[in-house]
């Protein structure tokens, strides 16, 4: 899971850092992590959640759960500046 934090999250932050001539910002490497972070919360249990509702149901419940994220995230980005609206695109980063 390290790894694949690195990969996700470490890896663009380090490009940007060391291409961009400016400063990476602060909401961009959150916006990053948060992308990150389920896997760490939510890898684990699965095998858990395998075991309670079944391989077929758990990717259905996971693939649900990702559309509506990304349906969030598009809904979001045409209501307007996003910087009005951070704290959602945040949840839905996270979701």
């Amino acid at each position: 899971n390290v790894g694949g934090l690195c990969v996700s999250a470490g890896v663009p932050i380090l490009v940007a850092m060391l291409a961009a001539a400016k400063d990476l910002p602060f909401e961009m490497a959150l916006f990053m992590g948060l992308g990150s972070l389920p896997s760490f919360i939510f890898m684990p249990l699965v095998p858990a959640i395998k075991k309670k509702v079944g391989k077929k149901n758990m990717f259905y419940i996971f693939l649900t759960v990702a559309i509506v994220g990304m349906a969030m995230l598009y809904i979001i980005s045409k209501m307007g500046p996003v910087k009005d609206h951070i704290t959602l695109v945040y949840i839905a980063q996270f979701i």
